[in-house]
């Protein structure tokens, strides 16, 4: 990790391998056109060589050694360069200025989730130097190496993160919900060491953003030595089933789409108890594909999905469902073979974060950072080969699992949601969240996406800000 703060603080780096030097904007803008020039598809062009019959052991190899961790390392070079615009870095020189421009803690944090350290506690020490004072100021290096000093650099940081205006921009990484790395955090310290495991519910301007509690302004207190944080929310209801977490490419005998629709299709059958369940005046069909989308256009960023959408969702459909359980048998035409075979390439997950990394930075920080929107969203292209549904449903339902809520709402929930944990809405939260009581204590287990409450329907219907109670998060 200390090695952004090595190349984002000075005024020009210079790169030394060997006997060759490289100064660093020939080496950012080297990286700028290998990721953008289709070297993405690398492995994917290797696969097909060795599925045609035409790879050789070079092949092979290169398939080996070229990972994706390489892909993520040239990323990783464009989220540094990033860093250097947003910091002042060499720019500001080139125009006289001798100021550097600090940065929130928590643009820092998202940027660099990606990056990894030897040392937990590096993931904030060691980028210290390029955060405004006002926010580092509560954080005091300690590398005595104690779990209980892990957990105390964490949890301050969480506190300087959430007394922002927007404290849900942190909160939203926080929570059980999420694999946690760190042991002892309180459920509502976002662990920066896990990734980002799911796609944060942002989009593209104010307008198509979420707004579950409409215009109630965040209010968090902290308790003294940050043992717990007090909010202010509403209860609604209750989880009370779930399916499978979205993650992987689908297969014929497990194929979380079809078995979350079933599952729908079960609970508001018209002899089931959610028969009349809230899919908001739509279909359950409509419900079910609007809900894996966060009922969002995936290209402009905004709320909600045009009506077009369901003719990429029946055409996904058709291809996970149709082709993808067609069998390759003998008989099959060479033509008919490949159409099987380009079909089943062509769906799934995503099966890395790059996606979920580029939704992030396209929405939450270059809305943060107008200035550098275009550099946010050039680090990563949409891969070409996916439909339009997949590349939908890989920013919103990746990472996450369909639920259903006791009162017949459908829902997306974090990947380590339980039955019976509370969905709640908090003052000042585009999202719901959803809480969980457990040894007479409330923890948070993350934001969600409920089909039916994103745009304050239910936070009006249970009373508004008169129904608002105090919640202690543990």
């Amino acid at each position: 990790m200390w090695i952004i703060q090595e190349v984002v603080a000075p005024q020009s780096v210079v790169l030394h391998y060997d006997s060759i030097y490289i100064d660093w904007s020939r080496f950012a803008n080297a990286m700028r056109v290998l990721s953008s020039h289709g070297l993405r598809n690398f492995p994917i062009l290797l696969a097909d060589r060795e599925r045609k019959g035409r790879s050789s052991n070079a092949d092979n190899h290169n398939a080996a050694t070229f990972s994706s961790t390489s892909l993520r390392n040239i990323d990783n070079a464009l989220v540094m360069e990033s860093l250097r615009q947003l910091y002042g870095g060499y720019r500001a020189y080139q125009v006289g200025k001798t100021s550097r421009r600090f940065l929130p803690l928590e643009d820092v944090l998202q940027l660099c989730l990606r990056f990894d350290s030897t040392l937990a506690v590096d993931r904030l020490f060691a980028l210290m130097g390029l955060v405004n004072e006002e926010d580092r100021g509560g954080i005091i290096p300690d590398y005595t190496k104690t779990p209980e000093a892990v957990v105390k650099a964490f949890t301050r940081a969480a506190s300087v993160v959430l007394r922002k205006p927007n404290p849900f921009r942190g909160l939203r990484f926080a929570g059980v919900g999420r694999d946690q790395r760190i042991i002892g955090l309180p459920s509502w310290a976002p662990d920066w060491t896990a990734g980002i495991q799911a796609a944060i519910l942002s989009h593209g301007d104010d307008q198509s953003d979420y707004k579950a509690s409409l215009d109630t302004v965040p209010r968090l207190e902290f308790a003294e030595e940050l043992r717990t944080v007090r909010c202010f929310g509403i209860v609604f209801d209750k989880v009370n089933a779930l399916g499978d977490i979205f993650r992987g490419t689908p297969t014929p005998k497990h194929h979380q789409f079809r078995d979350s629709l079933c599952l729908l299709q079960h609970l508001c059958s018209p002899n089931h108890r959610y028969s009349k369940g809230r899919c908001n005046g739509q279909s359950l069909d409509e419900a079910f594909y609007r809900t894996l989308i966060g009922d969002t256009d995936p290209i402009q960023k905004k709320r909600p999905a045009p009506d077009a959408t369901e003719h990429s969702f029946l055409a996904y459909w058709k291809s996970t469902i149709i082709n993808a359980e067609t069998a390759l048998s003998d008989d099959l035409s060479s033509e008919r073979r490949e159409e099987i075979l380009s079909a089943r390439r062509n769906v799934g997950f995503a099966d890395n974060d790059d996606n979920l990394f580029a939704h992030m930075l396209s929405t939450d920080l270059a809305r943060q950072h107008p200035d550098k929107w275009d550099g946010f969203t050039s680090i990563f292209r949409p891969d070409p080969s996916r439909t339009a549904f997949f590349h939908d449903n890989a920013l919103m339902a990746f990472g996450r699992r369909m639920c259903v809520s006791e009162k017949g709402y459908v829902g997306l929930v974090p990947a380590n949601t339980a039955v019976g944990d509370q969905i709640a809405i908090l003052a000042g939260a585009g999202t719901p969240y959803l809480l969980r009581e457990t040894g007479g204590k409330r923890l948070l287990v993350g934001e969600c996406y409920i089909h039916g409450a994103m745009d304050g329907e239910v936070f009006e219907e249970a009373g508004g800000v008169k129904a608002l109670r105090p919640i202690i998060l543990s």
